[in-house]
């Protein structure tokens, strides 16, 4: 297999910079696909090498795997995002901004202070604080339940909303 060019590669970092959020593996490999800029292959070959020199992170959440721009490849999309032509970067934004309209964007927060035993779970949706919960919880429980957590969905909140506020889901 060849190596891939330059172009390729930032077209997936520039693709998940304008995101701005976790995206879920299919959804990436879909709008790559339907957009035409990269074939299967090229696109698994490259999203392989992203991972592999940690410029994307891929984690599991809940059923799928999320992939997330890291740090690295935030630094290094800043400094070679000129390679990338303005007709493929304005081409990937407006597609991304599509995307966007049709799947919102969904975050889940997850701190804990240890000194209070506080812990505060957030899910936001396109940037909007939609649901928060705090409640005091011992470290040890924190931490045997933090990757349960982690993986909450939107249905989950929705769920959890229902249950203790009796609220409708699309309140």
């Amino acid at each position: 297999m060849e190596p891939l060019q330059t172009q390729e590669k930032l077209s997936i970092l520039h693709m998940l910079d304008i995101y701005g959020a976790q995206i879920p593996v299919d959804t990436c490999v879909d709008f790559f696909l339907q957009q035409g800029f990269l074939s299967n292959e090229e696109l698994a070959q490259a999203l392989a090498e992203l991972v592999e020199r940690g410029l994307l992170t891929l984690f599991q959440k809940g059923h799928q795997e999320v992939l997330t721009l890291s740090d690295d490849g935030m630094i290094v999309l800043q400094f070679f995002r000129e390679r990338l032509s303005p007709e493929i970067q304005e081409k990937i934004t407006e597609a991304v901004l599509q995307l966007k309209q049709e799947h919102p964007r969904e975050e889940l927060l997850l701190n804990y202070d240890p000194m209070s035993q506080m812990m505060e779970l957030t899910f936001l949706e396109n940037g909007r604080k939609v649901f928060g919960l705090e409640m005091l919880l011992e470290e040890e429980t924190f931490h045997s339940h933090r990757e349960w957590l982690k993986s909450l969905t939107k249905k989950d909140i929705s769920n959890l909303r229902r249950v203790l506020f009796g609220l409708d889901h699309n309140k």
